[in-house]
Formats: structure tokens, C-alpha cells, sequence
């Protein structure tokens, strides 16, 4: 992921409420590209990318060893994403829903249902989750996908918070 860049910089992580179309992902895609390709911070190129995993997630990264994003330039990074998810009605903004992998594919359970998923047996402890609270470029290529277990989400399981 993302190996154009180096560890030094951020990442910014966006959840959509559906897995994209493959003409949505292209149209994404396509809008990602233009804006990355001129996306600055006080004049100067940010050397920046995007993915979008699993036909799901869309992950915005600049190498700040490069050029550091400046808040001007997080705010237009927002901004098409706003705009991406108007268009497109995917919910971006939402960070209670929280994403797991099950069978390679992404699956939403809303923050007010986690207790009751992990009670079911719906979700476990060795469940795959989805940490979006990353932040750091270097992080995401080994901390993306770990067992619940070993999330920030774990304290928050009444079994698993004992």
C-alpha cells in the first residue's frame, strides 16, 4: 500500500455505507487523480496518492517528508471528499460505523450495535478489523487489518474491556 511513498506522512481514511459500483470506483478514482495531481500546501506539490481497498474505503496519503499538508490543504482534501461523497451518497463522514473483513469482503457494524455483535458471535475477538483511526502513513501498511483483540475497539466490549 501506497509504496510510491515513504513512512514519513498521513493518511487520511474514509468509510463508505456500501461497496462502490465499478463505474462509481472509476468516477472516484478519476476525481482522485485530477485532485492529488495538483494538490499543494502553500505552493508547493504535496507528493501524495490515493487508494480505494476493497472497493469500499478511500485512503488519501501525502509523504510529508516531501512538502508538509498545511491545514489549508487538509481542508481541500475534505473538500472533494465532500464532494465525492454528495455525488456519490456514500456517507463518508461516518465514523460510527465501524468496518470488519469477513471473507476478503467489508462488513459495517454500527458502534451502538457492537456489543450485541460480539454477544451473538457475530463478531470475536479474532475478528478483522478495519482501524480508521490511523493516521500515520507508516502505520497503515502493517496496522490497516488486525484482530479485534488488538484494536482501540476492544476496550470498548464489555467481555473484552474485563
Amino acid at each position: 500500500m501506497f509504496s510510491a511513498l515513504q513512512g514519513n506522512g498521513r493518511v487520511w481514511i474514509y468509510t463508505a455505507s456500501r461497496t462502490l459500483t465499478s463505474t462509481e470506483e472509476s468516477e472516484i478514482s478519476e476525481k482522485l487523480n485530477k485532485f492529488i495531481s495538483n494538490w499543494s500546501a502553500h505552493g508547493k506539490a504535496l507528493h501524495a496518492g490515493f487508494e480505494i481497498y476493497k472497493n469500499q474505503i478511500i485512503i488519501i496519503a501525502a509523504d510529508e517528508g516531501f512538502e508538509a499538508a498545511s491545514g489549508c490543504s487538509i481542508d481541500t482534501s475534505v473538500q472533494e471528499i465532500r464532494n465525492i461523497d454528495q455525488i456519490y451518497g456514500l456517507d463518508l463522514f461516518n465514523r460510527l460505523n465501524i468496518p470488519f473483513l469477513k471473507e476478503d469482503e467489508i462488513q459495517l457494524i454500527p458502534m451502538t450495535q457492537i456489543n450485541e455483535a460480539f454477544q451473538s458471535g457475530a463478531i470475536n475477538k479474532d475478528s478483522l478489523i478495519l482501524d480508521t483511526t490511523i493516521y500515520e502513513l507508516a502505520s497503515i501498511r502493517t496496522g490497516l487489518v488486525k484482530p479485534l483483540r488488538e484494536s482501540w475497539l476492544s476496550k470498548k466490549i464489555k467481555e473484552l474491556a474485563q
